[in-house]
């Protein structure tokens, strides 16, 4: 995949789900630029699933319902998250086939800007009472950094640098 057909590719999968949702255009706008939709939506092509369309449109849906209105509410993190890190993910890992290297480090990137940014709002969290795993001291982010550092040690991929780094993943903020 070059940088062209991977942009090309997102700006069909963003439209579709953009016009499904019924995004304005302001939100179109934004979704098409949110690094960790994109890489949602184009991992399951990067790591050569069976039905890659399907799966990202399936994905990138739960990721939109996520974050939009009351049913926001049901997939904000709760103690019963507090499980492991990854399984915050569960709901968009879903993968048939493909390469499970590439899915894995997807799926580390993707939960590495989830610690980032609950390390990010630890203060605000405290302050508006909000739930944060971290100082609640259910999650280690420290420990959590250590593993998903090996997953990407040993997994590099050059085509998914192209959508998101390692450090990109750590300054990226999930809903943007």
């Amino acid at each position: 995949m070059t940088l062209e057909s991977i942009d090309r590719l997102w700006k069909s999968l963003s439209g579709t789900i953009a016009t499904s949702v019924r995004m304005t255009d302001g939100e179109s706008e934004r979704f098409r630029a949110n690094k960790v939709a994109k890489l949602i939506g184009l991992l399951p092509f990067i790591a050569s699933c069976d039905d890659p369309e399907r799966t990202a449109l399936s994905h990138l849906a739960t990721f939109v319902i996520a974050g939009r209105g009351e049913s926001r509410r049901v997939f904000d993190h709760s103690p019963a998250d507090d499980v492991e890190p990854l399984a915050r993910l569960r709901t968009i890992s879903d993968f048939k086939g493909g390469v499970d290297a590439t899915v894995e480090r997807g799926l580390a990137l993707l939960c590495l800007c989830i610690i980032s940014g609950y390390e990010r709002d630890i203060e605000l969290d405290s302050l508006l009472h909000r739930y944060n795993p971290l100082s609640s001291g259910e999650w280690n982010s420290t420990k959590t950094r250590g593993r998903l550092d090996v997953v990407l040690a040993r997994s590099a991929d050059p085509v998914m640098d192209l959508i998101m780094t390692q450090d990109d993943a750590l300054q990226i903020y999930w809903q943007e």
